[in-house]
């Protein structure tokens, strides 16, 4: 998984118009195993890109799992940059979209704030299949039947040519 994360971040910053002399990542951090990896794998390089990593979190305080993540972000070492939105969704609401539309603007004020260069998110293939299969039960419309696309202007998704798979490895 983190050659194929590496190779893409390379990939990322090498086509961009963007200053190589600090370069500004934010990370979509859900806490999970796959935006661990992605930023497990940022740190790797951190020296070496000459890269600051703004780690972004939205807690919905669904579960016990929401104190967990917060918990762990606090042990993070200080070279991260953190940012935390807490929010509640109303149960009128439709949770996923309501979620990502927080989501997304949260990480676009960060992103403004910062003058972030580019913001990844942790989707890979699986994520893709599943976005996919789902399009086509909701007899969705063209346009959303293409899926999770791998960048739309600065959010870039490294892993989504990746199989979670060897996340494990």
């Amino acid at each position: 998984m983190l050659d194929c994360v590496r190779k893409k971040i390379r990939e990322y910053l090498e086509n961009s118009n963007i200053n190589k002399n600090n370069i500004k990542i934010q990370i979509a951090y859900s806490g999970g195993l796959d935006s661990s990896c992605l930023l497990d794998t940022l740190l790797t390089l951190q020296t070496e890109l000459n890269i600051s990593i703004f780690l972004s979190y939205v807690n919905y305080n669904t579960s016990l799992y929401s104190g967990e993540v917060l918990k762990h972000i606090k042990t993070l070492p200080e070279i991260v940059n953190k940012n935390i939105k807490t929010v509640s969704i109303s149960s009128d609401e439709n949770f996923e979209s309501k979620a990502r539309d927080i989501r997304y603007r949260f990480f676009n004020e960060i992103s403004k704030k910062n003058k972030i260069d580019l913001t990844f998110t942790a989707h890979h293939k699986k994520d893709q299949l599943e976005t996919l299969v789902m399009q086509f039960i909701n007899a969705s419309d063209f346009i959303s039947m293409i899926g999770v696309r791998g960048e739309i202007g600065s959010i870039k998704r490294p892993l989504l040519s990746c199989e979670k798979s060897t996340i494990f490895k």
